[in-house]
């Protein structure tokens, strides 16, 4: 896995092709490409996601919210 701003990507490895495949894996939006060496691969996945960061402060949203990975229950003080 490599992290980034708190983006965390997921790596796999194609034998076949010899390539290193990447997904961003704690977003809604579908970011994936894929790099040969894991230097081009690091620099492809911070330069991809200061793109994505950059077109969202473009069209004046807010970047999407990164997901935590916490599930939060609400229960009554008397049944914990």
């Amino acid at each position: 896995m490599m992290c980034y701003r708190g983006y965390i990507a997921k790596i796999d490895f194609d034998e076949d092709e010899q390539t290193l495949h990447i997904e961003v894996v704690n977003l809604k939006d579908v970011i994936t490409f894929e790099e040969t060496c894991v230097e081009d691969l690091r620099k492809a996945f911070i330069d991809s996601m200061e793109d994505c960061l950059q077109f969202s402060k473009e069209c004046g949203e807010k970047p999407e919210k990164i997901f935590s990975g916490n599930f939060i229950v609400r229960i009554n003080p008397d049944l914990h």
